[in-house]
């Protein structure tokens, strides 16, 4: 498999995942629209899965840091319990920790009620660089 998925779906692809930096390690999760069905909900998180678990060495109990790019992320009402419930399954297997940037008021709403479930740090950066130098630091600190 690649270092870097893009899911293709109908004529804009849905995500693209890559590996940035072994140090951490950092996966950036990029949302290119949004979500239209359950069945995107399960491809994304078969996808993300199936990546981390190819790229990420078992040494590090194939966890990583996520920074995700929440432009273009949305999701409608009846979906939003559902992916929800992924994420924080997700999360527990497979994150270190995350930063988070962009989205809509909508979607920071989502993010912020699923990290505050989780119990885990809620903030959403305004930019990519400011979210990459928030995982660095919490690298280098050893969170």
């Amino acid at each position: 498999m690649p270092d870097t998925l893009t899911l293709p779906r109908k004529d804009t692809p849905l995500v693209t995942i890559r590996l940035i930096d072994w140090t951490g390690p950092i996966v950036e999760v990029l949302f290119h629209r949004g979500f239209s069905t359950s069945a995107d909900v399960e491809e994304l998180m078969h996808a993300v899965t199936a990546f981390v678990e190819e790229h990420i060495p078992a040494k590090d109990g194939h966890r990583a840091y996520f920074l995700t790019c929440y432009d273009h992320f949305a999701v409608p009402h009846d979906l939003a319990h559902p992916l929800q419930e992924a994420f924080l399954r997700f999360n527990r297997l497979y994150s270190k920790g995350d930063a988070r940037y962009g989205g809509t008021v909508v979607a920071q709403t989502l993010i912020i009620s699923t990290a505050i479930r989780a119990q885990t740090p809620s903030e959403i950066c305004a930019t990519r660089e400011e979210a990459l130098q928030h995982l660095r630091a919490r690298i280098r600190d050893g969170d």
